[in-house]
Order: C-alpha cells, then structure tokens, then sequence
C-alpha cells in the first residue's frame, strides 16, 4: 500500500514535468520555425547591410558571401549591443573594419571589437587624434601586431563579390575632424550603398566635383546623424538615394536629425528610416537586384 501510495502521488508532478518540456520544446521550435520563414525570402541575398541602432552614435555591419565588413562600432556604452549582434548572427571574422574617423560616438565600441573577434584589416584615415578612447584603439590594434590600412579617396578594394571604393578623405589639411571621414561606396550587382561617416560640407562638395553622379546610390547612410552641417543639397541631388538611414538617438541634445536635412532628403524622394524609431535596419539585396528591407525595434 505505501509504495502504490507513493506512486499515486508521484503521478501528477510528472505529468506537469512532461507538459512543462513539451511547452518549452513547441516554444522554441516555434520561434525557430517563426524565425526562418521571416528571413527565407533572403536567405539568397548577395549582401546583406545591417545599420545598428546604437543611439546617438554609428555602425554599419556588411555582409558580402563569406566575407564580413564593421563599419565604426558606435559609443562604449553601446559597444556590449555590437558584440551582441554580431554573436548572435554568428560572426566569429571580421574581414575589414572601418574606423571613419577617430570621434567616441564611432570608435567607443572598436577596442572592444577587436578584443572579442579575429579580425583582417583595419582602415582609419591619416589623421592623429588625442583622446583616451583613440589611443586606447591605437593600443588594442599594437597588441594584436596589426597595422593600420591609411584610407585614402581612390583606393579600391573588394568584399566578396562587392566593390569597395574610398571616395573621401581627398584632402590632409582640414579644419574639421568630421570631414577627414572615410566615405565608402559599396556596389554589387548594379546596386550601391554609400556611408559618409560625419563627413561634412567641404568633403561633401570635393565629391561631388571630383564623382557628381557616381554617387548615385540606392541606399545612403546620411552623414552625421543627420546634422544640418552636412547632407548639402548638392551631395543629396548627386547621390539621390531611393532610401537613407539615419543613426540618430531619440531626444538627443544636437536636436538631429536637422529639419532641413529632413526636407532635402524630402525632395529627392528618399525613403528615411531614423534608427530610433526604426531600431536595426538591414537592407537584403536577392540576385535578381531586389532590394528587402526589415527593421527590428
């Protein structure tokens, strides 16, 4: 009698263990399975462009085939975000990493970067900068025994099957930081992506006299979160991008994006994504040249 008892009173709890792994295991495969139908439409891209909602900061992580590209890594208190995403979508290489220029809100998450990801090149542009967050960049790239690629306009190099072109900086002497920006145009398969980094008015108009329509491009991550010191209506005429994404926090105290950057990107006809509002947005383009948008909040 005590050890049917035993049993009896045993039976309920495993039928809630069993109902409580059978609940675990429907949760999970539904979300795998929810998950690869979200992305099986894209599942062919040929590049894949990701902009990181990293606040008031930039990040651009570009996938082309096999090959990888982080373009800046945003600020330090962003930079467990970056390690994050990049983990989750199963990056272990980093092929090439831009740092556009040596400002916090683009470099603050680099040194964190390189410690945590085997990485190829490391590009920046010929200019010094004094600030603890750069040379403790400058230290992280030392200890690996790399050397840093000196970007300059001209320069061509690939990313799988992508072209990369540096477009800026074109001059050494600036006045601004900002406009010693790396500027790169990716293209591929009769798409391009350009990213301007900070760059600003004076890089801005040498590209446009020294590229004017090459900076056609279908997608363009505006320059400096929007500001109203860069996005001239010459360089968004030029570039006339079908959608531009702007890195941009909420509420920031630089009121970005400018409300006249707003209304030329208006009348080009650009689609606008703010990433505050739009959180993650990754452009997929299929082989056909389509281009797929999917944003995540």
């Amino acid at each position: 009698m005590g050890i049917f008892s035993k049993n009896k009173s045993s039976a309920p709890a495993i039928i809630v263990g069993v109902l409580v792994v059978a609940l675990v295991a429907f949760t999970l495969c539904y979300e795998y399975f929810s998950n690869r139908n979200r992305y099986a439409d894209v599942d062919d891209a040929v590049i894949e462009v990701h902009f990181l909602d990293v606040g008031q900061g930039d990040c651009a992580f570009i996938k082309c085939g096999e090959k990888t590209m982080l373009i800046d890594a945003g600020d330090t208190s962003t930079q467990i975000t970056v390690e994050r995403y990049l983990k989750a979508r199963g990056v272990e290489r980093l092929d090439i990493v831009v740092a556009t220029h040596p400002h916090k809100d683009h470099i603050g998450g680099m040194a964190n970067i390189l410690k945590k990801f085997d990485y190829g090149e490391i590009m920046m542009p010929r200019v010094v900068f004094d600030s603890p967050v750069y040379l403790d960049l400058l230290e992280v790239i030392d200890d690996r025994g790399k050397t840093v690629t000196k970007a300059a306009a001209g320069d061509v190099f690939t990313l799988g099957e992508a072209e990369v072109k540096v477009l800026a900086p074109a001059g050494t002497d600036y006045e601004e930081m900002n406009d010693y920006s790396v500027v790169l145009k990716i293209s591929i398969g009769g798409r391009s992506y350009l990213f301007t980094g900070d760059a600003e008015k004076t890089s801005e108009s040498e590209m446009v006299a020294a590229y004017g329509d090459g900076l056609r491009c279908d997608v363009l991550k505006v320059g400096h979160h929007g500001s109203d010191k860069s996005s001239s209506k010459e360089f968004i005429v030029a570039a006339r991008p079908t959608y531009a994404v702007i890195s941009v926090g909420k509420n920031n105290s630089y009121n970005h994006p400018s409300p006249a950057t707003l209304k030329t990107l208006a009348k080009v006809g650009a689609g606008v994504f703010l990433t505050y509002e739009k959180g993650n947005t990754v452009f997929y383009q299929k082989p056909s040249g389509e281009l797929i948008c999917r944003t995540e909040k």
